[in-house]
């Protein structure tokens, strides 16, 4: 199993989200999504070659809602998180 280690821009985007969440809705709200993303990162541990590759080399993607994803890379040691995505925002990837 490999570890996950987090970017500064994927700490500082999570953050911003969580924040636009409770704003938005609530913080009931934004702890499922917390949970939800949690789940998603113990799954990429298992099983870093799940989600889809995307058009920049050796970035995968991985939904967490509709509204979010999150953007990574697999090394043979670990899995890096870059950042999480609006996906209702254009798409750079």
């Amino acid at each position: 199993m490999l570890d996950v280690i987090w970017s500064v821009k994927a700490e500082t985007s999570f953050k911003l989200i969580i924040d636009q969440i409770e704003i938005a809705w609530s913080f009931q709200t934004a702890s499922k999504f917390i949970i939800r993303t949690d789940k998603l990162l113990q799954t990429l541990k298992q099983n870093p070659l799940l989600f889809a590759k995307t058009n920049i080399f050796g970035v995968r993607k991985a939904i967490i809602t509709k509204q979010t994803s999150v953007l990574y890379k697999v090394s043979k040691t670990h899995i890096e998180i870059l950042f999480f995505w609006d996906n209702r925002q254009d798409p750079v990837f």
